[in-house]
């Protein structure tokens, strides 16, 4: 939201706005006068009446219940992109609407959209709520690694879910993965492999990536924030990653990433032999050698989310965390 501030506006909202500040009549009388006997004091003034009328008058309100509701934050403040590097839009209501969504939390620059998650889930957000961003500034991956995260490059959001059951949060993480590489199909020229435990790609060339974090209470989860980025351009300096194709949209992804982890979030207990068999014929690590978390050869998964590693004629290893590091 921006909106022209010119002296007669500042005479007329001056008093309400800093007011609002804590300024008393008579310092707000000083400063008018001041004001109108020197344009340094005009310019400060309008300077300061604009930030208080911007704090004020563009206050995001609190969120609601109501289903599909839509919080545009910074893009209240401007409608362009950081750097200038085209206009940003929000999805319109009617798009949270028919994805289901209880809230669509959109701004145009964050830290990380799981950052915002967490802080709308202290503060009773419900489940089904998203956060969208069209660029971070502090993207992450697992284990804290930085994610590139460009303005309008790619969809950068988290999902906000309040699950029942502690078994399914084991395996979320490939759940989403397979609803994901299902979902995404039709936007990508390619076949869509899953690296365990998060990674979509196609031709060994990252796509998108999955984070999943947890919150807990008294033994219980309280929340879970299932974190998303799909890459729509191709990140600069960034090697081995791949994008979905060019004619496709922010909305046309969102249509497509929403409903695929509200499916995988909905689902309970660990993976079901048709979820094995699915992952198995998209494993990009089955049979090939790796030399991390463990050494050995890639021989399968188990239903609790498990790689199953075997060196040589050792007993199989069941590796539970860690990241896939390919030998050479």
């Amino acid at each position: 939201m921006s909106m022209p501030i010119t002296l007669a506006a500042v005479l007329k909202e001056a008093p309400e706005a800093l007011r609002a500040e804590g300024l008393s009549w008579p310092l707000l009388a000083g400063v008018i006068a001041a004001a109108l006997s020197s344009w340094l004091a005009i310019t400060v003034l309008l300077r300061y009446c604009q930030q208080a009328q911007l704090r004020h008058l563009c206050a995001v309100p609190r969120a609601t219940r109501r289903r599909g509701v839509l919080h545009a934050r910074d893009a209240r403040l401007s409608g362009r992109a950081p750097g200038g590097q085209g206009r940003m839009s929000a999805p319109s209501p009617q798009l949270a609407r028919t994805l289901g969504l209880e809230r669509l939390d959109y701004h145009v620059r964050v830290t990380s959209t799981m950052d915002v998650a967490h802080s709308l889930a202290e503060a009773h957000a419900p489940a089904g709520t998203l956060v969208l961003a069209s660029a971070q500034s502090s993207g992450r991956g697992r284990s804290g690694k930085a994610w590139v995260s460009e303005p309008d490059a790619g969809l950068w959001c988290t999902l906000l879910e309040r699950p029942a059951d502690i078994r399914a949060l084991d395996v979320l993480a490939l759940r989403v993965g397979l609803e994901l590489a299902v979902a995404l199909t039709p936007l990508v020229d390619g076949d869509i492999q899953l690296k365990w435990p998060n990674d979509l790609q196609i031709a060994r060339r990252k796509l998108g990536g999955v984070l999943i974090e947890v919150r807990w209470r008294d033994g219980q989860p309280e929340w879970v924030a299932i974190g998303v980025g799909i890459n729509r351009v191709l990140p600069r300096d960034v090697p081995d990653v791949t994008c979905v194709r060019g004619d496709i949209s922010r909305d046309a992804l969102l249509t497509a990433v929403v409903p695929a982890l509200r499916r995988a979030a909905a689902c309970a207990g660990p993976l079901s032999a048709d979820e094995c068999e699915a992952w198995t014929a998209r494993d990009a690590a089955l049979g090939r050698r790796i030399s991390a978390p463990v050494v050995g050869r890639v021989v399968g998964l188990t239903p609790e989310g498990g790689l199953l590693v075997q060196d040589g004629h050792e007993p199989v290893q069941v590796v539970t965390s860690g990241s896939l590091v390919f030998a050479t």
